[in-house]
């Protein structure tokens, strides 16, 4: 959507893979905080001029310094001062909190993910099959 262009693209100028960079860090920012991360409450034109004047936003507390940092490289305002996905890949950030295929295997096991007693979802009177 519109809310996660870059700034270059709000600007009408070409899109690249650094745009997808944006997006992803706008959006890898959105899921830890739990919230979109600029100001909210804003009229959409508003937040256009937040994200193309370079409007910092407010990071939660407890977000670590590494974790700003990897946010903030893929949010820089020119395209060519944000990292490739091979750079970003390689950020201290995700190299000191990767997980490897054995923990996310270990973790699923221990999610119950189909419980036994499941609730089972009665038709309504006001459905019908199609």
């Amino acid at each position: 959507t519109t809310t996660y262009m870059s700034a270059e693209q709000i600007k009408g100028e070409k899109y690249s893979t650094k745009s997808d960079i944006w997006a992803a860090s706008l959006t890898f920012a959105e899921c830890l905080f739990g919230y979109y991360p600029f100001r909210s409450g804003t009229t959409f034109i508003e937040l256009l001029m937040q994200i193309t004047n370079h409007q910092k936003f407010e990071f939660p507390p407890d977000t670590s310094a590494e974790c700003r940092d990897f946010i903030m490289c893929g949010l820089q305002q020119r395209p060519e001062d944000r990292p490739d996905a091979t750079d970003l890949l390689q950020h201290p950030f995700l190299r000191n909190n990767a997980t490897t295929m054995e923990d996310l295997a270990q973790f699923l096991a221990t999610v119950n993910v189909f419980p036994e007693e499941t609730v089972k979802i009665q038709p309504s009177s006001h459905s019908r099959t199609i």
